[in-house]
């Protein structure tokens, strides 16, 4: 992994946003959290974002959703990056079902919209996060190789039973489905086989899987993984790097700090 920077303002972001316990009111009942960071078509509140990246947490959907909006962002407007796209969790959600009551039509929308904006038809490799059980892996569809690939930062564990090898099989069967229907590309997906390779870096803990589904996206290259450092220590660092980078991003239409303060101003006593 490309050595992250984090700096004294990113550490502080952390340690105010994910590590300090505040007691804020929730809303009436019925009505929605309000947005704490919003970039692009996603939002989080303040407390999904504290929930999903504080010490030993799970990587929850929101903070997961929000960060692949802008991986996205930054490979659609960087000339420098390779050529990649992630679609969001809700929509490998909706392609792990049973083939049988797949319906193409609910993710009709977001491929055209994927197709348009973020030009995937000149993509070399595209990504699904997909979460089960509270455990994340990563689906790739590997358009340079012509092969679908599967990451599961626990799959050589000899004690572990993979909770998501029917999601990761049915969304790679649905999004032959739906691609037959809407083929931007050259390539006939149809004859693009399954391979799960190995000798990957994994997590040695319970609950970093997450993060290391948005690192394995970060360093999938044409040429196979990146090798990359997994330190506990390191790892907690990345959760400060995500914390800071979606806090701070340059296309966050929320001023954060305020809307901290804001909810604050309801906080018990």
């Amino acid at each position: 992994m490309k050595k992250i920077k984090i700096d004294a303002t990113d550490d502080a972001i952390y340690k105010q946003y994910c590590c300090t316990k505040y007691h804020i009111k929730d809303p009436p009942q019925g009505e929605l959290l309000p947005p704490f960071i919003r970039i692009g078509r996603f939002d989080v509140s303040f407390k999904h974002f504290s929930n999903g990246l504080k010490k030993r947490a799970h990587l929850n959907n929101e903070v997961m959703s929000l960060y692949i909006e802008s991986f996205n962002i930054e490979h659609m407007y960087s000339s420098s990056k390779p050529r990649k796209f992630a679609f969001s969790p809700h929509m490998a959600t909706k392609l792990a079902v049973e083939p049988d009551s797949f319906q193409a039509g609910s993710c009709i929308k977001d491929f055209k919209r994927a197709c348009d904006r973020n030009n995937i038809a000149n993509c070399d490799q595209l990504f699904f996060t997909i979460v089960h059980d509270g455990h994340w892996a990563v689906v790739v569809a590997n358009l340079m190789q012509k092969q679908f690939n599967v990451f599961d930062s626990r799959s050589d564990d000899p004690n572990y039973v993979s909770v998501l090898e029917e999601p990761c099989h049915n969304l790679i069967a649905n999004f032959k489905t739906l691609v037959r229907e809407q083929n931007p590309w050259k390539n006939d997906l149809d004859t693009f086989i399954r391979f799960s390779p190995d000798g990957y870096p994994e997590q040695s803990t319970m609950f970093d899987c997450g993060f290391f589904a948005i690192v394995y996206m970060e360093n999938l290259t044409a040429r196979g993984m990146n090798p990359f450092n997994t330190d506990t220590r390191l790892l907690l660092n990345f959760r400060t790097f995500v914390a800071a980078k979606l806090f701070k991003h340059p296309q966050n239409t929320l001023n954060s700090a305020e809307e901290f303060q804001a909810l604050l101003k309801g906080k018990r006593s």
